[in-house]
């Protein structure tokens, strides 16, 4: 089958996966106009034909897109996918358009290794695909995902001022993760317009268990948040003593079912993640 996948690329290429040929695009829209303050896209015209559509709900363009290919009659061959669990954004994208969603996908690589080999024949629809391929909720390298989600909480906190980036309090965290590298060059087309308003999301602590299914309608699950700090203690070592020293803030913080409010905290957890992982630890100066 050939698979459009659309985001977590920044140069389209194509990739055969078992039996399919995956074709990465870093949008499926372009821009077309501002109609009452925000920005309107249109489908590209170099768009390739596909058996199914994977479209990254972080793209600016996703609600416009996905717009016109119901009026196209092809929304029946798309699946929603993004790196956190069933939010309440994703879950509303389903509703409304009437497509499944797969979650836990952070990364290219994350979707290379969906189960492509055990889809031997194309399936009837997107939902009888989706059955198929959609992973398990990141439970493996939980350090790795938790890194992974402090990157996408600071680059919606990371600022301009006095020439430079920050706040100061993050600033050596931003430097770790490359932010500057990639808001110079050519990253920063990338990014959504709407990155500072997203603050309130990435704060909320839902947004956070989310990826691990810690959370339900009422809030956390304290039994399942248990088994967790237990497997982070198994990647780690044995005891408390063994996490990682900035990360058990932003548990304990998370552990209670509260929004994590303080940027500091998730700085010094990415920080701390990454130098026990190996890298190279976060310069302050």
């Amino acid at each position: 089958m050939n698979i459009l996948v659309t985001g977590r690329v920044d140069k389209n290429e194509a990739q055969q996966v078992s039996i399919h040929v995956l074709r990465f695009m870093r949008s499926a829209g372009e821009f077309e106009c501002y109609k009452e303050g925000k920005p309107c896209y249109k489908k590209r015209p170099d768009i390739p034909d596909f058996d199914f559509a994977l479209q990254h709900l972080g793209n600016p363009d996703t609600e416009d897109i996905l717009t016109k290919w119901k009026e196209e009659g092809k929304i029946d061959k798309v699946i929603i996918f993004h790196s956190s669990g069933r939010t309440k954004k994703a879950v509303a994208y389903c509703k409304k358009f009437g497509i499944p969603l797969l979650t836990s996908l952070p990364t290219k690589n994350s979707i290379l290794k969906l189960k492509w080999d055990e889809v031997k024949l194309k399936p009837p629809n997107n939902f009888a695909l989706a059955e198929i391929l959609q992973p398990k909720p990141i439970g493996v390298g939980n350090l790795i995902a938790i890194s992974i989600l402090c990157q996408g909480y600071l680059a919606v906190h990371a600022r301009k001022e006095n020439g430079g980036w920050g706040p100061k309090e993050i600033l050596p965290a931003l430097r770790q993760m490359g932010w500057l590298d990639f808001i110079g060059g050519p990253g920063k087309s990338l990014l959504p317009k709407d990155l500072d308003e997203r603050k309130s999301d990435v704060r909320q602590a839902r947004w956070w268990l989310g990826p691990f299914e810690l959370v339900d309608k009422d809030g956390i699950i304290k039994e399942k948040w248990g088994k967790f700090e237990e497997s982070l203690k198994k990647e780690c070592g044995k005891g408390n003593a063994a996490l990682p020293n900035g990360l058990t803030n932003l548990l304990g913080v998370l552990g209670q079912g509260k929004d994590v409010s303080k940027c500091e905290i998730v700085a010094d957890a990415y920080c701390a993640i990454v130098e026990y992982l190996g890298g190279a630890p976060c310069d302050s100066n």
